[in-house]
């Protein structure tokens, strides 16, 4: 139990790290944005844009599936009725932001074509 338990922190504290590098992707998009809107050159052309915007929210669709996954083994593991319920709330409100990230990803792949300057740059979380 306990080594399963670490092994999901574990793996909670890698997704973590790769979430923290998916905002920081998300910042230079919007970086790259506000430099096109400020007359400035960008650093970034409309096919980089594009395919970065959309790697960025493919890794975060899949992130949000590894949050569910443990969350629902915590919830499976767990046998306090008070904490299990808890946790039923927190399996159903993941499941929510998966919605919202596979909607994110769909907007982000037919958003804009590689040759568009122009892409709708969101996260499921903001």
């Amino acid at each position: 139990m306990k080594n399963k338990e670490i092994e999901l922190v574990n793996l909670q504290m890698a997704s973590n790290i790769i979430f923290i590098g998916t905002i920081i992707v998300s910042f230079i998009l919007l970086y790259n944005r506000k430099l096109s809107l400020s007359k400035d050159q960008p650093f970034l052309n409309a096919r980089q844009k594009y395919i970065i915007n959309l790697l960025n929210q493919l890794i975060v669709l899949a992130l949000t599936f590894v949050f569910l996954y443990i969350i629902y083994e915590r919830y499976n593991d767990n046998t306090n009725p008070k904490e299990k319920e808890l946790d039923l709330l927190n399996l159903y409100s993941s499941i929510l932001i998966v919605i919202g990230a596979i909607i994110t990803t769909f907007v982000a792949f037919n958003s804009a074509s590689e040759e568009e300057e122009d892409i709708i740059l969101q996260t499921p979380f903001a």
